[in-house]
């Protein structure tokens, strides 16, 4: 039954994003390049919507599924990693699913690639999970939720101000920030935990690696209880997994609905390679710093870890470089 409602959830989130036009990959290379910060505004609405809600079902409804994890060198390395290959792959995490649903020709060869990643990436997590990283503490937990709401709010309207110069999205991408925030905190209920993409692709590499005959005994990452649980339960059972698909179906309705199916367009050979480069490098990036965009950077924040914030500073650093070597693969700058 979970399963069923994390699929709806990911379908009304898959529509959202492509009705609204709300992507990450896209927003950081626009400000990187051009100093434009109109793609960013809309992410800032849903961010900030997000911290209020998340506080409120974590604060006064006693919700449980934060993400709260250390910062410290693997979530920067993974995100530094993560942010190259997101500006390769001209996709995030969320934007490879709903690219995928309407059409995106590239996103063909980004997400097997990304799979792949994330399940290389759980093979040595016990190597990146020993290093030096600060205790995993939660705002909310040491302030309070209000006094950590106030003061994430006030760094996020300090960034907004002077980084992307107090920009204002229009109306409709407004409102899908709105209700992409909305959906979001529905994860608590419905999945156990806050939005996530990643999990899934590293659950679906690990399943199509045991049909192919891998043990996954040797492997600490897969020997924990939950790890070890999700493998013998069947695929569809996963509720990240069901969002994951149900996006990808909600881009595809929404898409055909409102004329922006892509129709898989031919790609050049330069094309293919940078988009599998940057789905391998997003997986095993996202693996090890925790999450993608969503699971770690916004996840991260709306459970008031301070990883989330380191996680997006690194990123960003590794979308700088990712910007650099568009041109090698005949990508747009």
């Amino acid at each position: 039954m979970n399963a069923i409602a994390a699929l709806l959830l990911g379908m009304a989130l898959g529509a959202t994003l492509i009705w609204g036009r709300i992507g990450f990959a896209g927003a950081f290379r626009a400000w990187q390049t051009e100093n434009r910060a109109d793609g960013l505004a809309p992410l800032f609405v849903f961010l900030g919507a997000g911290i209020v809600l998340h506080a409120l079902a974590f604060g006064a409804f006693d919700a449980t599924g934060g993400f709260v994890a250390p910062a410290g060198l693997t979530v920067a390395i993974g995100a530094f990693v993560f942010g190259v290959g997101m500006q390769l792959a001209n996709a995030c995490g969320s934007g490879t699913l709903a690219a995928l649903g309407a059409g995106s020709t590239r996103m063909l060869a980004v997400l097997p690639f990304f799979v792949a990643g994330a399940m290389l990436g759980t093979l040595n997590a016990e190597f990146w999970d020993a290093l030096p990283a600060l205790p995993a503490i939660s705002f909310g937990e040491v302030f309070g939720w209000p006094a950590a709401t106030a003061m994430q709010l006030a760094v996020l309207a300090i960034i907004w101000r002077f980084a992307a110069h107090g920009a204002i999205p229009d109306r409709r991408a407004t409102i899908a920030a709105l209700a992409l925030a909305a959906f979001a905190v529905l994860a608590l209920p419905i999945a156990g935990h806050v939005w996530g993409i990643t999990w899934g692709f590293a659950l679906i590499g690990a399943k199509a690696a045991q049909s192919l005959g891998w043990d996954p005994g040797g492997v600490s990452f897969w020997q924990q209880d939950w790890a070890q649980a999700a493998l013998q339960a069947p695929l569809w059972a996963d509720t990240t997994v069901a969002m994951d698909v149900g996006i990808v179906l909600g881009a595809i309705v929404t898409a055909q609905a409102i004329g922006q199916w892509g129709g898989f367009a031919k790609l050049r050979p330069r094309a293919w390679i940078a988009a599998a480069l940057g789905g391998l490098a997003m997986g095993y990036g996202a693996r090890i710093s925790g999450g993608c965009n969503i699971g770690a950077f916004v996840g991260g924040i709306v459970s008031g870890s301070p990883h989330g914030w380191l996680w997006i500073v690194a990123a960003l650093a590794g979308s700088r470089t990712g910007i650099a070597l568009r041109p090698f693969f005949a990508l747009r700058a």
